[in-house]
């Protein structure tokens, strides 16, 4: 029981050729071309589907990982009333799926997901989590405007609002991981200051809902997190290819900064550390 939404953004080769048929034949099958008037990208087509869905269940799962066959019902059946998700592990592979590792994975309760996952120390891809629908309807999804770390964006915030969650240890999905084909839009031939800027504001993102922390945790994940949004953001801006553009991308960003060094959270000797470095990015041409 269930239905297969497929949004295509605009593929280049015969991808609709070969779902036509499929739709045709089953009508749990439904597939569609991301309307012109959403912007390119996956996380528009994310909630363009999520719009089409009629299932007390959603789960977005990426066109480049695969879907063990037990994907939808062991995750089915550990849902219950008291529930808004439920999560898995995963394997991660390269894109010719020859070399695996483990995911970083921490049998967490709920309250502890945002912290765990804020810190890295945890790894929930896009494919992850099984939501009830009904939690999403009134939330802002995916946001169209990043093209990195979109999924940990999208939920960073989820998880700030302390749904419930339940976490099963089975491995449900096999991960081809960004960075391991050219035509992955992490890959590093893909790289951008653009795309860099995203994940600095993923840790922008994560720090400013760091009241979600538990009490006893909250002085390591703000000392985790901001270190972590600091060393993002040397290496956006050392990939800015020049120094005139470089501060340029420091006056568009500024704010960013400014949140940081201001906030009474982070400390002395981690804004003064940092000082240094942001020098150092602002005299060094990468390109």
């Amino acid at each position: 029981h269930w239905e297969l939404i497929i949004v295509d953004d605009g593929s280049a080769d015969e991808t609709l050729t070969v779902l036509q048929p499929l739709s045709a034949a089953d009508a749990r099958i439904k597939v569609f071309q991301r309307p012109d008037q959403h912007p390119k990208g996956a996380n528009s087509c994310r909630n363009f589907a999520f719009v089409q869905a009629q299932g007390t269940y959603v789960n977005w799962f990426d066109s480049d990982d695969i879907m063990h066959s037990e994907f939808l019902a062991k995750k089915v059946a550990a849902f219950t009333d008291a529930l808004d998700a439920v999560t898995h592990r995963n394997h991660y592979g390269n894109f010719s799926l020859s070399k695996f590792r483990e995911s970083k994975f921490l049998n967490a309760q709920s309250e502890e997901l945002f912290y765990y996952f804020g810190t890295d120390q945890i790894e929930l891809q896009t494919c992850t989590f099984l939501w009830r629908k009904s939690f999403l309807e009134d939330k802002t999804l995916f946001d169209p405007t990043i093209q990195r770390f979109q999924d940990n964006e999208f939920h960073i915030r989820m998880l700030a609002l302390s749904p419930r969650v339940h976490m099963l240890s089975d491995v449900l999905a096999t991960i081809r991981l960004g960075s391991t084909h050219a035509t992955q839009i992490s890959h590093v031939s893909n790289r951008s200051p653009k795309k860099m800027f995203d994940i600095v504001f993923y840790r922008l993102q994560t720090f400013k809902r760091r009241e979600a922390t538990p009490a006893e945790k909250r002085d390591e994940f703000n000392f985790t997190v901001a270190k972590k949004f600091l060393w993002n953001f040397y290496d956006a801006l050392a990939e800015v290819p020049h120094r005139s553009s470089k501060l340029k991308a420091l006056l568009e960003k500024k704010d960013w900064l400014l949140y940081f060094y201001r906030a009474r959270e982070v400390s002395l000797a981690t804004k003064f550390k940092s000082l240094g470095k942001f020098g150092l990015m602002l005299l060094t041409n990468r390109r």
